[in-house]
């Protein structure tokens, strides 16, 4: 196994977890966006990332995080959904980011419907509010960008067969 490979690997496993986490308690530690940069400035170092490469994977992290804020702005993201889509734009260059925010996106509006159709189950639609409560209620976005980010990185595993 190469130390790129390994790198993706510990990424992945810590997506995994906050997937799990964000599940549990709706929120995104900090420490979490803090490790995804610094998986990445290692890679950077040791697969010697030369210029102007460096730059394009910034401008993606920008973009992300713009793109983000918009979300979080009228309430449709968390600050550590944004703060984790910003550090795993870091990993990308722009033309991939695009695809992997339409994978959020996509795998969001699926994971919110699941959440709708389990509270009209459950009878919640019911109760006070009726139905407009159950599109007002939250449903955390971490999953979403961990499976578009599990899609976009486990193929890059060279014992997988890519790169």
């Amino acid at each position: 196994m190469t130390v790129p490979d390994f790198l993706i690997l510990c990424l992945c496993g810590l997506l995994v977890w906050t997937a799990w986490y964000d599940t549990k308690t709706m929120t995104i530690p900090n420490w979490v966006s803090m490790v995804v940069i610094g998986l990445f400035v290692i890679l950077a170092l040791v697969v010697r990332l030369s210029w102007p490469l460096p730059a394009w994977h910034l401008l993606s992290a920008f973009i992300a995080f713009v793109i983000g804020f918009l979300a979080f702005i009228p309430g449709l993201m968390g600050g550590g959904d944004v703060k984790l889509i910003a550090a795993l734009g870091l990993w990308m260059r722009p033309q991939n980011l695009i695809v992997f925010l339409m994978l959020v996106a996509v795998i969001g509006g699926v994971i919110s419907i699941f959440v709708i159709i389990r509270s009209v189950a459950q009878g919640k639609h019911k109760g006070e509010g009726g139905i407009r409560a159950i599109f007002r209620q939250k449903s955390p976005y971490g999953p979403a960008i961990v499976i578009a980010g599990l899609l976009f990185f486990l193929p890059q595993l060279s014992f997988l067969g890519a790169a």
